[in-house]
């Protein structure tokens, strides 16, 4: 049996004791021997849902019953992230393949949580060869950040929010880079067939949850202070309501930008560069440049274990 986690947050945050575990993931493919658990982490306040999406009323009843399956199990965040990995591991990809997949469609279904822009952990058992695998694939302070950055004076830390609104907070994503390094060891599907998903959604639309809809109204505020983001999350100035229908042309076009020329790209390309230009012009300015894009890397380390 091979056992892979994966936790990912959507923005760098310095407050790590803010953090909470919002998405969760498994896939269970036996005839790979393969698990695959991935869990979302986003900065929320203690009173926030961090409940997962249901497909469906039926799933409420069946909560505390036990499932099994000859071939493969998948269970994520979302139902459509759950389509998703099902497709793909029906059709013979590994959990790895899958997770692409999944990750890319909690992106835009989910953006709460998940997201291109973000950085993951990842924890791979290797059942074949016996062998235990840490990935850490999670956002680095960019190169020009001091160690007083969030300060407010020489004494006093700034207040949770105004750290995390604007550039500041934002170091050099990982997520990508984790999807495109652990498919080259362990993909068999081609990787622009495991972005194919979230690009249709994007482009033909999706329906907006009722978890969605509860953080972009709680978050209207945050939401509201960059205009690009009002206009998606507030289009004609009314927060998007649970059952909208919802389009993002822009996020399909990045994935097709991935799908063609790989993930590699995201980071020294007109993405990077939109990415830097966003982050040093918002609000509390931030510090990422190509330099951090440059120097990214995914760090493999030994496993360690405490109880």
């Amino acid at each position: 049996m091979q056992r892979l986690t994966l936790s990912t947050p959507s923005q760098s945050v310095t407050p790590y004791s803010s953090l909470k575990f919002s998405s969760l993931v498994v896939l269970f493919k036996i005839t790979l021997g393969i698990i695959f658990i991935i869990g979302s982490v986003q900065a929320q306040q203690a009173s926030d849902t961090v409940a997962p999406e249901f497909g469906s009323q039926a799933a409420y009843s069946s909560l505390n019953k036990t499932a099994s399956a000859k071939e493969f199990i998948a269970v994520t965040a979302h139902p459509l992230a759950t389509q998703a990995a099902f497709a793909i591991l029906d059709q013979g990809g590994s959990a790895v393949d899958a997770m692409v997949a999944v990750q890319t469609v909690l992106g835009l279904v989910e953006p709460q949580s998940s997201g291109l822009g973000g950085g993951a952990f990842v924890l791979y058992y290797d059942a074949k060869h016996h062998t235990l695998h840490t990935f850490d694939g999670r956002e680095t302070a960019p190169l020009k950040a001091s160690e007083d950055v969030f300060m407010a004076d020489a004494t006093t830390p700034m207040q949770f929010f105004d750290a995390v609104v604007g550039g500041r907070s934002v170091g050099t994503p990982g997520t990508v880079k984790l999807l495109w390094e652990m498919h080259k060891q362990y993909g068999k599907q081609a990787w622009a067939d495991l972005l194919s998903p979230g690009i249709e959604l994007a482009d033909k639309g999706f329906t907006v949850s009722p978890r969605m809809a509860e953080s972009v109204a709680r978050d209207k505020s945050r939401l509201t202070h960059d205009p690009e983001a009002a206009a998606y999350f507030y289009p004609e100035g009314k927060a998007l309501q649970a059952g909208d229908g919802l389009k993002n042309p822009a996020y399909a076009a990045t994935l097709q930008a991935l799908a063609k020329h790989g993930g590699n790209y995201f980071y020294q390309s007109s993405i990077s560069q939109a990415i830097i230009d966003k982050v040093q012009n918002s609000a509390n300015k931030g510090f990422l440049t190509q330099e951090d894009f440059d120097a990214y890397k995914v760090i493999e380390r030994d496993a360690r274990c405490m109880m």
